[in-house]
Parts: structure tokens; sequence; C-alpha cells
């Protein structure tokens, strides 16, 4: 009975190490990229590891190829700046999808979307304006369009702070804020130059900055009932930048007023406040945005649309 009773034992033994061992590779192969394995992106969305990594959008979903789509230059500091919540190791296929939407009166709505690949797993920020208008009280703009700032216009040369970039001075020049809830983005663009054909491109160039908002003790900005982050002139989640000098009011000689047109590039804007009155934003033009990458080859048809 006793060797009868040992035998068993070691049987159950023998299957347990086994079952042990299945489970295992189980595990070692979703882990090496052969399941699903749901991530939190840095734009709060919720993204799945491909079965395969591979260089395509079709991986990132449908709503990321309805827009026009481009290829990023990063530089890897800014990316890991730009991610925040995750550290960044090998980067690859650094991707933005723009669709935007003229909501009427050259106000640029819609979405922006930046994308790379990294250990396996696609991240995907979404950042948006919406097409409507802020609350009729309770904000320092009532009733004003939130794609308001999103638009087309011509470029000054200069400005009282100095020359304005010489790839945009003078140029038809696109700039627009877009938001989720843990910061902004902002593109800026040009039309390409023509092919010597007199013809102009159907494509535009430029570059992607960013904005992060500070880390304080307020909740995350999910726009629920408030203003976006370009109408707010207090506070964690003031993101403005080109601003000027105004004297409407005691509270605007702090605040400055938001210009869109009066510069190109957030380094260019001609006044800034001060860390007395807004110590959430640094002291300087560009009040704490930061270049993330250029981009090229992107249809403006497709990510500009009427």
């Amino acid at each position: 009975m006793k060797t009868q009773t040992e035998q068993n034992r070691k049987l159950k033994l023998a299957a347990m190490l086994m079952a042990a061992m299945l489970l295992s590779a189980g595990c070692a192969s979703k882990k090496d990229g052969g399941g699903s394995d749901d991530t939190a992106a840095p734009g709060g969305q919720i993204t799945s590891s491909p079965t395969t990594p591979s260089d395509t959008d079709a991986s990132r979903g449908t709503t990321w190829s309805s827009g026009a789509t481009a290829a990023l230059d990063v530089d890897l500091s800014a990316l890991n700046s730009y991610a925040a919540s995750h550290p960044i190791n090998n980067p690859k296929d650094v991707r933005i999808s723009v669709k935007l939407f003229d909501a009427g009166g050259n106000k640029y709505a819609g979405k922006i979307m930046i994308s790379y690949l990294d250990n396996g797993q696609y991240f995907t920020g979404s950042f948006q304006a919406e097409d409507t208008v802020n609350a009729s009280k309770g904000n320092a703009y009532p009733g004003v369009h939130q794609a308001v700032y999103n638009k087309w216009f011509m470029a000054p040369t200069s400005n009282a702070r100095g020359p304005i970039a010489a790839k945009y001075a003078g140029k038809n020049v696109f700039h627009g804020f877009y938001e989720d809830s843990l910061g902004a983005v902002m593109i800026i663009a040009t039309d390409s130059a023509d092919q010597g054909d007199g013809v102009a491109s159907n494509e535009v160039s430029g570059e992607i900055w960013f904005k992060n908002y500070a880390n304080s003790s307020y909740p995350d900005n999910d726009n629920n009932g408030n203003v976006p982050c370009w109408f707010e002139t207090q506070g964690p989640y003031d993101c403005r930048t080109f601003l000027t000098y105004s004297s409407a009011s005691s509270l605007a000689k702090k605040n400055g007023e938001l210009v869109s047109t009066s510069a190109v590039l957030p380094t260019e804007s001609l006044w800034y406040t001060s860390l007395k009155d807004h110590y959430y934003n640094e002291e300087s033009p560009q009040r704490g945005w930061r270049k993330l990458g250029t981009f090229t080859g992107l249809n403006r048809a497709k990510a500009f649309t009427q």
C-alpha cells in the first residue's frame, strides 16, 4: 500500500510539473507579443500590442488611418518628456495623424494623433479641439468658439521680439491647439515649396510642439464643462502662448491676451507672465511649450478638410 501511495504521489507531482511548464510557456508567449497585452497610452487611450510588431498604420486602427499621416522626426529627450508616464526605450515608426476640418470662418476643429512603437507596443495619444463654443458663463471667454485660434494666416516677417523663423516668415502658415486630459499639442505647418512647375504642392511640412499640464493636486483636465487649456488664464491647465500685453483690466495686465497671429513659434511670443502671478508656468515666451519634432509630406487636402 505504501509503495502504491508513493507511486501515485510521484505521478501527481509529474502532472503538476507538466502543467506548470505549459502555463509558463503560455505566459512567455504573450509577454513576447503573442497576445494582446493592453497598456495605457499617454493620451489616456488603451491600445493593444500587435501580434507581430510592424511598420504599418493599420495596427493603429481606422480612426488613425482616416487622417493624413506622416513620419515625425523627434528628439528622444523631448519624446521622453512628452510620454512622461513611462520610459522610452527604442522608439520606432513615430508618426502623426491629422484630421481637421474648417468649422466655419477659418476655425479648424478636429483631432491630432501622435503614435510610436516601443517594446512591441504602439502608444497613441489623441488630442482634440471641439466644434463647439464655450459656456455662456463661468469662464473668461463666454460663447467663443473653441477652435478660434486654429487657423491659416499670413505670417509676419518680424515682430517686436525680432525676426520670424525664416521658413515661415511671410508665408501662409497654420497653427492650432489640441488637447487631451494630460496636456496639449500644437501643430505648426506651411505649404511645401512648389516643384518648379509653378504649381503649389498639395503637401505641408512643419513641426509639433507639446505641453504637459503641471503636476498639482487638481484633477485631470477632462474638459467636462470646462474650457480648453488655451482659454484658461490661471492655474496648472493654462497652456496659452502667443501672449500680448493687455491693459484692459488689472487681471488682463497679469494674464495677457492670446493673439495667435502675433507670432509663429511659441519662442517668438511678444509677452509672457511672471512666476509671481503664474507659478505653474515658466517665465519665458513659450511658457513651457517644447518642440517634439518635425514632419514633411503631410497631405494638405486630407489633413485640412473643408
